[in-house]
This record gives C-alpha cells, structure tokens and sequence, in this order.
C-alpha cells in the first residue's frame, strides 16, 4: 500500500471512531424515528360537593422521558420533554418510536389547587397539594395508548379541619327531681385525643321535647375523639331519705364528628362521689 492510500485508510478509521463518539456521547435527534401517538386524561377529585372526579387543571405538566440507549445501543443519557394538559384535561403528543419499541415513563408534576368541600363541613373550600404516581408505556411504530392518570390530594402539615356540632347535654345532678337535669356549671372543657381542647362557655338551657338540656354549638376537629374533662359540681343526693349536696366529677366521652351536625344529645351520666380528702 502507498502512502497516500495508508493516509486515506487512516482518515476514515478516525472518520468512524469519532461518529462513534458522537453517537454515545451527545442526544440523538428522534426526527427521522417512527411516531406513535399517546393521549393522557388527567384527572383529580377537585370537589366533593359533586359526585365523580374532574379533569385536573389546566396546564398541569406532565415529563415523558425514555433513555437514549432504547433507540441506539451506543448512545447515552435521557430525553424528557414536558407537556401540559388542556382545558379539557387531555393531553396529547406524538413521541418517536424505534421499530423494535419502546417504554417511555410518564412523571406527573405536582400542582397545588383549592378543594371544594361538602356542605357539612365548616369551610366551602380547603388548599391542597396534589401528586400521581408515575406511569410507564410501551409503544409501538403508528401506535396509539391512552393513559389515565388521577391525582391524589394532601393537606398541608398545618392544616387542621374543623366541623361545627350543636351539642345537647344533661345528666343525673338532683336525684329528687324526674328525669335527667342541666349541667350545673358555666363552662366545660372538651379535649381530643390530639391534645386539642376548647373551652365552651355559652351552654344554654333548653327544653326538647319535655327533656332538659345544655345546649352549646361548638366547632371540634373533625374525625378525632372528643371528651368533656372531668368537672367538679354539687350534687343533690338523697341518702337513707336525707337529701343533702355531695361533690361529685362528671366526664364523659363523646364521640367523633366526620361532619357538622345541628344536633346531638348526651346523657353524661351520675357522675362520681369526690371522697375528701383525695
């Protein structure tokens, strides 16, 4: 071989190995790839007041993203590209396809929006935060997949949901009058499980239907256990026929409130006898 054909057969190994380099090192261009199409309906449960889901919100974004090798076996790194959604919670796009397939993974982004609340609850609307789980689809050249995605709401850490419940209590407080009396005190102190407590102080007296009560609307955290802390008063007893007043502590448990409610009657019972000195 004479020099100038060495040189040339030099030039085209160097032509080829850098081609290789290019390939593994820097993005392929998709272009002259087959296409399938993937349509992706968005959804979220954006109010409660009605009965189904609705189509998430306009704009949210969603990333698809494949790795670079699934095209060419030399090449590296991933291709990603966002797309929104529409108005009508739909997005569509049309990726490219190598014959043998391919998997792409759809990533929803989070998005922050306002959930409608049901009638029964102390607030119209609640800020939310809202994520979907990744999802991944396998196409094929002149494909078309359609993929749903439904976003899950969560409260924010300081968020706390409050329902309002008018409470209607009496209990055993004179054992020389029928039936069952009002509360004696000014003010009681209802607590949750959580630690959270209130001080109600506007009781009422009321009669209902013949029966007597204390009766107070008070806003409590909503699903969590509610009791009245245990309260000193006097108690009209009688004893072997002697009616005298005795201490006795009252408490009693009432319950949790997963939405308002305008009535709701407890019989707080008997109550204890405080032995002095204790």
């Amino acid at each position: 071989m004479n020099f100038k054909s060495l040189a040339l057969a030099s030039a085209v190994v160097l032509g080829l190995s850098s081609c290789d380099k290019d390939v593994e090192s820097t993005s392929l261009k998709l272009d002259d790839f087959s296409k399938a199409e993937v349509k992706i309906y968005a959804y979220a449960d954006l109010d409660l007041s009605t009965v189904g889901l609705e189509n998430a919100p306009t704009g949210t974004k969603l990333i698809i993203s494949a790795n670079y090798s699934d095209f060419n076996t030399n090449a590296t790194g991933l291709y990603t590209d966002t797309i929104t959604i529409g108005s009508n919670g739909i997005a569509t796009t049309d990726l490219a396809v190598p014959t043998k397939g391919i998997t792409y993974t759809i990533t929803p982004v989070d998005f922050e929006a306002n959930q409608t609340q049901i009638t029964t609850s102390n607030a119209s609307t609640v800020a939310k935060y809202w994520n979907a789980t990744a999802k991944t689809v396998s196409l094929k050249p002149g494909q078309l997949d359609v993929v749903e995605i439904t976003y899950e709401p969560s409260n924010y850490s300081d968020f706390v949901e409050m329902v309002s419940v008018t409470l209607y209590l009496n209990g055993e407080f004179n054992e020389n009058l029928a039936g069952l009396e009002t509360i004696p005190v000014s003010s009681i102190t209802l607590i949750g499980t959580s630690g959270w407590s209130t001080i109600v102080t506007n009781l009422q007296n009321v009669t209902v239907d013949g029966n007597s009560y204390s009766k107070a609307t008070v806003s409590v955290k909503k699903g969590e256990e509610i009791s009245i802390v245990p309260f000193e008063t006097l108690k009209t007893v009688v004893d072997n026929g002697v009616t005298t007043q005795k201490t006795y502590v009252y408490s009693a448990l009432l319950g949790s409130f997963a939405k308002n409610e305008k009535g709701h009657s407890f019989n707080i019972g008997s109550g204890t006898e405080v032995i002095f000195p204790y």
